[in-house]
Parts: structure tokens; sequence; C-alpha cells
């Protein structure tokens, strides 16, 4: 089940959250199934009354834990906003894979 969350009472206000990630750097990338994408990205994504948007796109690893703060101003006043992370993988036998451990998010501001 989604979660919701309501900006419309809100002046400013952005996303925070802890991560871990994993991205393989240069690792031969198989040929992407069709209609999808061939990229080992992490993306998170706002959709807005249905509408997906994409806020951030990490490509890169991280050796331990950190923040991410990412500006949601642009958005108040939506009523209907979702969260979205997600990872783009096309891993074939023997290539490692990308991992995203997501913690801590929170949706601050006044």
């Amino acid at each position: 089940m989604a979660k919701h969350f309501d900006l419309s009472d809100k002046s400013s206000c952005m996303l925070m959250f802890q991560n871990k990630r994993y991205v393989p750097a240069s690792y031969p990338l198989p040929t992407p199934l069709q209609g999808q994408t061939n990229d080992r990205r992490c993306h998170v994504l706002l959709i807005v009354q249905g509408t997906a948007i994409s806020l951030a796109t990490f490509s890169n690893s991280t050796s331990d834990w950190v923040t991410e703060t990412i500006p949601l101003t642009p958005y108040v006043g939506a009523s209907d906003v979702r969260l979205g992370f997600k990872i783009y993988q096309h891993a074939t036998s023997g290539s490692p894979s990308t991992t995203w451990h997501i913690d801590d998010i929170t949706i601050v501001g006044n």
C-alpha cells in the first residue's frame, strides 16, 4: 500500500532520507529487453496526481550511509503525492547487482 502525502498546507518542504548504495561502475551491460532501458541507476520519483516526476538519479556507490536532501518546494500545494524509489537492473548471470538500502524517509517543512 502506498503512503500518500499532502503538501497542500506547506509553503516549503524537502525530502530527506538515509541511503547506502552499490552501483557497479564498469561492467558490460546486457542488451536491454524490448521497451526497457539499459542502465544501472537509482531513481527517486515523486508521483503527483498520478504523474511520475524524476527528482534525483544516483549512478555512484557510497561506502557508508549518507543523507540525501531533495527540495520539494516546487510541488507544494499538491494534495496527492507519493514517493517512489526505483532501480533499473538488467543483470546477467555472474554480473554484479545494484543494491540500494533506504531508511529514515521524512518530509520536512512548514
